[in-house]
């Protein structure tokens, strides 16, 4: 058999030469790894692109991280951009020249979605495409997005000559779709208007998703998948996660019959080292001379190393190996000195490697000679997994850098755990680990809340500008009133079409528009105006002065810590349209926190101590404020006189002639199918402009997919539909799901057209409508129910056993009852078992905190340890460990033993966890009670036989030591002599100070 990895593999280099000047899609062609299945997987994505086939014009490319999905959309799009004369491998001149005399306009969209309009910025891309091309459209000097009808596109796609085609090319859909995106719905519905487009158009768009998206389209079926959308017009082309990995194998690292034959009994003599080898043999043989591990890690190192590629990685690390024996692959550890240099310069990553280093240079060094090397690997597959954000646990770290005893002494995972166990109590505070044994996973500190905090505040010192400040913070006005117009906090800009705004410096004046958008012809229209915080009374009674239809808004001054939150806000908003801060994990709860503290920051300033002033009076604002949101209305602020004019207006007409009465009887669908309540119905049957409609259908559209109610439907099935209620409320369901379509059909023709109609054949009446969304929430509330019944599953079967037999008994009966859920369609019984679970919870909280307490509060492990610590004994023992002939691993060991002892403590708040969860954050269980007396009285015990241990030592030099003392008896004082006496005696064990033990070690280092 080969002893060298060279022996077991060819090495061939990534992509072929590429000529000097070559284009940026001929050397994206240049380095493809042409396999058999990618080559199929390229082939049916440029035909669809290409229009050669009668099915969709298309295509999604769907894959988990790292499986080449972004790789194959560049080269099929640079494929489309090539010349068919240019050179490249037989098959992909195949592909080419089978497209004949194609020309593609192919549009890059590689932009960050988060906070941006996929439709605006695919529009600009063209624009800046068409004008640098030298090619010209009706729109070409159009700077703004058309909306979502994407004229400017359809435009450019219409203007190009025969056989051209433009290709839209969009890389990372998730982005753009997922998320708490403002734009998100919008970003669908361009997607899905782009496949309307191609349709009938020279269009054709290719965009690559993760592959959690096939998860989200298999619950499309109960109206919430957003890939439901897009089946019409797209196309899936999957890619397996191991494309990359088996395109590496064939091409990169290829191996003979023989050469696999023996790298199967390297693997074979591996396992005997490590028998956790978690390795499939293929899987093992494809990536030698690679460790498995570095696949793993490798398919994240994108996200940090700029053109990072795993096969181009392949060849030089396993080029880097040839030489070593046949054993010593490629490992975690060696990938880590490869990219180490990188991975530093990537400024998000400094926490991690702050705590790397911290790691290496204080507590790698508190480690034993022998379990340093074992430590330093340990640290690096550790901040690699870390960087991955994979948590990893004792055998994978040991498998992953390939670490065992060359002697076969022991096992090399029982080691690991040690060391790390001893690294982790050395670097407290750099190491997060959870679980026990084998399986206690291990990752660094990321710091990045802190690191981001700290960014946070920087960038908060630099904003001076105040009306930037004050506008912050009158977005947070939507945190309470429903009718709010300014900011974006509630998914959009509010109800602003009830609203003309106008803004000047320090304040902002709001104007009721009528309810069908148009601006009433009034002479002293109603206004309110806000004004910005801190102004004087005297300038709000100017305002108001002005006109007795004018109300003025004031808030106090901000307190200091209150500005500085607006300004972190402001901040924390700017790092998050930051491409290169925006993928910090942490950002987003910081984000929450901030959207949390300036809400209150507005409630303080406006609310509580703001004030309305009217031409007649003030009031506090607190007294006109709801405390429910939906209840508190801005409109409510103007004088109320003023409004009914307005009224008047709205009810005669622009012309005072009568409303058409097909017309109206359209908009009482519309008004029946979005009013919040029957009351309402009225009110809105006075809009009559179709986009206002438009924009409260799509808000319902929204609302209505967001709507789950999956967990009754699957728990009932098609038995559902033979019972009274629960089949009422199916049907129910079943009719919104029709609603939800016809909506959404409407919403993206942008026509009322045909709607009405369709919504009367699914309810008949409108009586019937209300029936249904009354069944429809009933519904939502039993799934929500059932949907909580998870929490109190969990909770009672981890929930220790306690010795009340009649709370045991109570907790048996409530589990019984979650064994048949269907018995809770009766809201009554809910609320039966809502009280008995809270009566259970009660007793268990009060039991299990008092057995906390007792076993593992500070003051208990106090007392014990400090028992330990102060006794006589220990004192006695950490005197003889200094001693010459003295053993200190006695003192190492107990020292150990009482630091467990103290890691045991718990100081939370128990009885406030224990309200969402059974058991204590530190983990508690009944039976640790013994076990930590055990402890101590092992401690206490270790000690006296340290203590023995020693006296024996000295017992045995007793006449030596008697000799040395008495002939040197003035040198020392009596009480140390017959400290000394005793102790090398059989007396009781005297008290050992620093004097004895100076003594002792003078006698026993002296020659007489």
């Amino acid at each position: 058999m080969s002893g060298r990895i060279k022996d077991l593999v060819e090495i061939v280099p990534v992509g072929n030469p590429v000529a000097e000047g070559s284009s940026a899609p001929e050397r994206a062609i240049s380095s493809f790894l042409l396999t058999y299945d990618l080559g199929d997987a390229l082939t049916r994505v440029v035909e669809r692109l290409a229009g050669l086939t009668e099915q969709p014009k298309n295509c999604l490319i769907v894959g988990s991280s790292g499986c080449g999905k972004s790789t194959l959309l560049s080269v099929a799009v640079s494929l489309l951009e090539v010349e068919p004369t240019a050179e490249m491998h037989s098959r992909l001149t195949e592909i080419r020249k089978g497209l004949g005399d194609l020309t593609s306009h192919v549009i890059r969209v590689t932009d960050c979605g988060k906070g941006r309009r996929l439709a605006s910025t695919i529009e600009r891309l063209i624009i800046d495409y068409f004008r640098t091309s030298g090619m010209t459209f009706r729109n070409n000097d159009v700077e703004d997005s058309s909306g979502s009808w994407l004229d400017i596109i359809a435009e450019a796609a219409m203007s190009l000559p025969r056989n051209h085609r433009l290709i839209i090319a969009i890389d990372d859909l998730d982005r753009w779709l997922r998320g708490a995106g403002r734009y998100a719905y919008d970003n669908l519905q361009t997607m899905t208007r782009l496949g309307t487009i191609s349709r009938t158009m020279p269009l054709s768009t290719c965009s690559v998703a993760g592959s959690g998206l096939l998860y989200d389209d298999a619950n499309s079926a109960d109206g919430r998948g957003w890939m439901a959308a897009l089946h019409a017009d797209f196309q899936i082309q999957y890619l397996p996660a191991h494309t990359v990995r088996t395109a590496t194998a064939s091409r990169v690292l290829r191996k003979n019959a023989r050469q696999r034959r023996e790298i199967l009994e390297v693997l074979g003599r591996l396992r005997e080292k490590l028998p956790e080898l978690n390795y499939s043999d293929d899987e093992f043989i494809e990536l030698y001379p690679l460790e498995v591990s570095t696949w793993t890690i490798g398919g994240h190192l994108h996200r940090w190393i700029e053109d990072f590629s795993f096969p181009e990685f392949a060849a030089r690390a396993a080029e880097s190996v040839r030489g070593r024996p046949s054993q010593s692959l490629f490992a975690l550890n060696d990938m880590f000195a490869h990219y180490e240099a990188q991975l530093r310069r990537v400024e998000s990553l400094g926490p991690i490697f702050a705590a790397y280093d911290h790691l290496l240079t204080d507590s790698l060094p508190r480690l034993g000679q022998s379990q340093r090397l074992w430590g330093r690997l340990a640290l690096q597959s550790m901040i690699m997994h870390t960087i991955a954000d994979i948590p990893v646990d004792v055998i994978t770290l040991t498998n992953s850098v390939l670490l065992y005893s060359l002697h076969g002494s022991g096992s090399s995972y029982v080691f690991m755990a040690a060391v790390l166990k001893q690294l982790e109590s050395l670097g407290r505070g750099q190491i997060v680990a959870s679980g026990e044994g084998m399986l206690r996973r291990y990752s660094l500190v990321s710091g990045q809340r802190e690191a981001i905090q700290v960014q946070i505040d920087e960038l908060a010192d630099s904003i001076d500008d105040e009306e930037e400040i004050n506008w912050a913070l009158l977005g947070f006005g939507g945190q309470f009133f429903a009718d709010w117009p300014l900011g974006t906090l509630t998914g959009g800009s509010g109800r602003s079409d009830l609203w003309d705004i106008s803004q000047r410096p320090g304040s902002v004046a709001l104007k009721p528009r009528l309810p069908d958008g148009s601006v009433p012809d009034m002479p002293d229209r109603p206004r309110l105006v806000i004004l910005a915080p801190g102004r004087s009374w005297s300038e709000a009674r100017e305002v108001v002065g002005e006109s007795a239809n004018t109300a003025c808004w004031i808030g106090a001054a901000p307190t200091p810590s209150g500005r500085q939150v607006l300004k972190q806000w402001l901040a924390v908003s700017r790092l998050e349209s930051d491409d290169r801060t925006n993928r910090f994990s942490g950002l987003a709860e910081l984000r929450r926190d901030l959207r949390e503290q300036a809400a209150a920051v507005f409630s303080r300033v406006y609310i509580e101590r703001g004030m309305l002033v009217t031409h007649e009076r003030s009031d506090p604002m607190g007294q006109v404020v709801q405390p429910v949101r939906d209840e508190s209305l801005v409109v409510r602020l103007i004088p109320a006189e003023v409004l009914a004019p307005m009224a008047q207006a709205v009810t005669a007409g622009d012309s005072g002639c009568t409303v058409d009465s097909a017309a109206r009887i359209d908009r009482l669908w519309l008004a029946h199918l979005s009013a919040e309540t029957r009351e309402e119905v009225n009110d809105m049957m006075l809009i009559r402009d179709e986009q206002n409609w438009l924009q409260r259908l799509e808000t319902w559209y929204a609302a209505g997919v967001a709507r789950d109610v999956s967990a009754p439907v699957r728990l009932f099935g098609e038995r559902g539909f033979q019972s009274g209620e629960i089949a009422a409320a199916l049907e129910a369901k079943q009719q919104f799901d029709v609603a939800l379509f016809s909506v959404r059909r409407t919403v993206g023709s942008g026509s009322l057209i045909g709607l009405s109609d369709a919504l009367e054949s699914v309810f008949e009446s409108h009586d019937r409508l209300w029936e249904a969304r009354q069944r429809l929430e009933w519904l939502e509330r039993f799934s929500a129910w059932l949907d909580s019944t998870e929490v109190f599953r969990r909770y009672l079967a981890e929930a220790e056993t306690l010795e009340d037999a009649d709370v045991e008994s109570l907790r048996g009966t409530l589990v019984e009852w979650l064994e048949k859920p269907e018995s809770f369609v009766d809201e009554t019984r809910r609320i039966a078992f809502n009280d008995a679970f809270d009566a259970y919870r009660t007793e268990y909280i009060k039991y299990y905190s008092t057995e906390h307490n007792r076993s593992v509060s500070a003051p208990v492990i106090d007392r014990l340890s400090n028992a330990l610590i102060e006794s006589q004994s220990w004192q006695a023992l950490e005197g003889l460990s200094a001693l010459s002939i003295g053993n200190p691993s006695y003192l190492v060991e107990v020292t150990n033993l009482i630091s467990t002892l103290r890691e045991t403590q718990c100081d939370a708040e128990v009885e406030a966890l224990l309200a969402d969860r059974p058991r204590c954050t530190c983990g508690f269980k009944f039976g640790d009670r013994s076990r930590i007396a055990a402890m101590a009285a092992s401690a206490s015990e270790l000690i006296q036989t340290g203590v023995q241990h020693h006296r024996r030592l000295l017992n045995i030099r007793r006449s030596e030591l008697r000799a040395k003392l008495k002939a040197r008896k003035t040198a020392y004082g009596l009480e140390t002599i017959k400290a000394i006496a005793a102790l090398t005696g059989d007396e009781e064990m005297p008290a050992i100070d620093p004097d004895t033990v100076s003594a002792l070690n003078d006698l026993l280092a002296s020659r007489s």
